[in-house]
């Protein structure tokens, strides 16, 4: 029977952190500290105007572009959000790659190469994974919460199995569903243990932001929040990892004892006579 291995995965995805910290951390602690700052920016901007000095910058750019430049503007947001979309995909799948190697304990040096995942397909076919997911799990919700509930579990190793297999959208579905199989409480407590976990670990964070502590709160968002999300990410890659090992050792079980049983010696003389 399969079973969610919690402590491995707590003890794998600490000693993947320690492994390659710069790899794992540093995107994120750097996307991490860019978005704070930006936001610190938006929100002092709305404070700080008025409804008066706002509808004088809106009928300042109506006035002093035309909808042709407003268009080029809008195109290149556009670009860019796309850009971003791809970068981001490309970093996830990196993750991944990581993960899978130090669970394999491949002997194989990483660099910031495993971040390139750029012409190869697989971009595009996790972003259009993503997209039909996300859609089958929100009909879920539609029609009932715990529809929506056992399809994100079914669902839930699907990106890690596109990119450890390299197989189709449709047979990466089909595998997750199988992995998951007999295991959808355990992995639904799972997920319920690492919620309440990270609830307790921000909750201190976002007291210091509703205090006004700026000057402790971004230094310690910017880098106690990516170090939270990786460290789940890490303990998930490796449950995935473990479950797909069990499901393969089953599957040899179940082959080895469907092999023809051989002719018992009796059988063996009735047959001559």
């Amino acid at each position: 029977m399969k079973q969610v291995d919690i402590s491995g995965a707590f003890s794998f995805a600490f000693q993947t952190l320690k492994k390659y910290p710069m790899l794992l951390l540093g995107p994120p602690i750097f996307f991490n500290f860019l978005s704070n700052l930006q936001n610190l920016f938006v929100k002092d901007m709305t404070l700080s105007t008025t409804d008066d000095f706002k509808s004088k910058v809106i009928e300042f750019f109506s006035n002093k572009f035309s909808p042709y430049s407003i268009a080029i503007l809008f195109v290149l947001l556009l670009l860019i959000l796309t850009a971003a979309i791809i970068i981001g995909i490309s970093l996830e799948i990196g993750r991944i790659r990581i993960a899978i190697h130090a669970f394999n304990k491949s002997e194989e040096d990483l660099s910031w190469s495993v971040y390139n995942n750029f012409g190869t397909g697989i971009i595009g076919r996790y972003f259009l994974t993503s997209l039909l997911l996300a859609l089958l799990v929100i009909i879920g919700f539609v029609f009932l919460i715990i529809p929506g509930i056992i399809l994100a579990l079914m669902f839930q190793f699907t990106l890690f199995v596109l990119v450890d297999k390299k197989v189709s959208i449709t047979d990466s579905i089909k595998i997750s569903n199988k992995l998951t199989n007999g295991i959808k409480w355990q992995l639904f407590g799972y997920g319920l243990l690492i919620f309440f976990i990270a609830i307790l670990i921000m909750i201190p964070i976002a007291l210091l932001e509703h205090f006004k502590l700026l000057y402790v709160y971004l230094p310690l968002n910017t880098i106690v929040t990516p170090i939270v999300s990786m460290y789940f990410a890490m303990a998930m890659l490796y449950i995935y990892k473990d479950i797909s090992d069990q499901e393969e050792n089953l599957d040899r079980l179940i082959a080895e004892s469907d092999d023809p049983v051989p002719p018992l010696p009796v059988d063996m003389l009735m047959h001559k006579e």
